[in-house]
């Protein structure tokens, strides 16, 4: 059977070259972003033109070339592994400084810290960084900050918050919440057992919440169960 050998032009061979590139089972972050980077850089594609060459969503083009506003070193620890994508997309908008410190603060604890308390570590540090750049604030030593917390949610069993709510202890604390039952019912169960103690009030108040949180479509209930 004779073969057909095409000739592409540069564009079409590189395009080629990425569509072959990201169907590859598991493909690197950074080789994705460095490509759609080339992309842009060789062949003046728009983001929109690299999602009709790649079908990849316009959303994930985007989230990659943003990996590549990280420090060399930890764009080599998320090749290797060493770092979570959805930690290292976190970080993607702190200065170099502060991803370093945001890197230091999730090592600090044999327990790696949830996704949410990391973006909590996050969050103060681009706060302190905007508010640094803008105003020239100085804010208290984050990082250590934040260590502190780590390991102290780390020996309680809790997540690491920035403030917790002030709390009355004469109030019957709640049973701890199961992850597989849905959260209204156990809210609701909680006011029943408040309004058994003596406390119809504050019941009353958990029950309205609940309503509302249910009519808005925040949460859901097995209302056989009310």
């Amino acid at each position: 059977m004779p073969a057909i050998i095409r000739t592409l032009d540069d564009s079409a061979a590189f395009a080629a070259m990425l569509v072959e590139n990201n169907q590859r089972k598991d493909p690197d972050p950074i080789d994705q972003a460095q490509g759609f980077q080339r992309a842009i850089d060789e062949h003046g594609w728009t983001v929109q033109q690299i999602y009709e060459q790649t079908r990849i969503k316009t959303q994930v083009i985007n989230a990659r070339l943003a990996l590549l506003k990280l420090h060399p070193d930890y764009q080599k620890m998320l090749r290797r592994g060493q770092l979570e994508l959805n930690l290292a997309e976190l970080m993607v908008n702190l200065d170099h400084n502060r991803q370093a410190a945001a890197v230091r603060v999730l090592t600090a604890t044999s327990r790696k810290p949830t996704m949410a308390e990391f973006r909590r570590v996050i969050t103060d540090l681009y706060q302190e960084q905007v508010a640094q750049e803008q105003q020239g604030t100085l804010f208290p030593e984050l990082e250590q900050v934040w260590k502190e917390k780590l390991q102290e949610a780390e020996q309680s069993g809790k997540r690491a918050r920035r403030k917790r709510l002030p709390l009355n202890p004469n109030i019957l604390a709640p049973p701890r919440f199961k992850r597989n039952w849905w959260f209204a019912n156990q809210m609701h169960d909680y006011a029943e057992q408040l309004r058994a103690a003596g406390f119809g009030e504050g019941a009353d108040a958990i029950d309205h919440v609940v309503e509302m949180a249910i009519d808005c479509g925040i949460l859901e209930a097995d209302e056989t169960q009310f």
